[in-house]
């Protein structure tokens, strides 16, 4: 089975891509024409932005740190999640199983 941590950055459902790797940092998957490869690491990225103007004028780093470190989790446990669920793609694909028809309804 291929290794998460080693995913390949412009890899896209199997298929290579010489496109840019998604603007969100940390993201293994590449951009779409937005520069990012899904909603969520867009509105991550977005909150990130929104988090550093409030930390200039916060005047309590203590606060400061504690929301960065939260969302920083949030955003590492994201590319944790992408990173698994490739490997258990590459798995169903390495053993000949067929993959499931999944629902396009969601952010990913």
């Amino acid at each position: 089975m291929t290794d998460p941590s080693n995913m390949p950055v412009a890899v896209a459902r199997g298929r290579s891509s010489n496109r840019r790797p998604c603007k969100r940092e940390g993201c293994p998957r590449p951009g779409r024409s937005d520069d990012y490869c899904c909603r969520i690491c867009r509105d991550l990225d977005i909150e990130f932005d929104r988090l550093h103007e409030l930390y200039d004028s916060a005047g309590d780093p203590s606060l400061s740190r504690e929301a960065w470190l939260a969302l920083s989790s949030v955003s590492d446990q994201w590319t944790d999640f992408v990173k698994a669920r490739f490997a258990l793609h590459q798995h169903i694909r390495e053993a000949g199983l067929p993959l499931p028809q999944l629902s396009r309804g969601g952010p990913t």
